[in-house]
């Protein structure tokens, strides 16, 4: 996914240096997450999100959240 985005232009670098715990504050707050656990619609392909028990939306373990922020951070 990441090559696609690269030798698309566009740019996943975040405007400035945030920690995992400021974006993950924001996040909960988003309409799609419950239980204070940010969830995500994941693509297939472009504009065929992919269905998890019977929702388009899935929590994504911290981790890969973590690793996903530092790689925008220092992209």
């Amino acid at each position: 996914a990441r090559d696609f985005f690269t030798k698309s232009g566009i740019d996943l670098t975040l405007p400035r240096r945030f920690s995992f715990e400021e974006l993950f504050e924001a996040m909960i707050l988003d309409k799609k997450s419950i239980n204070a656990k940010p969830r995500f619609v994941i693509l297939k392909e472009i504009a065929q999100p992919l269905q998890f028990d019977g929702s388009y939306c899935v929590t994504v373990e911290n981790g890969i959240l973590k690793e996903a922020i530092d790689w925008m951070n220092h992209a």
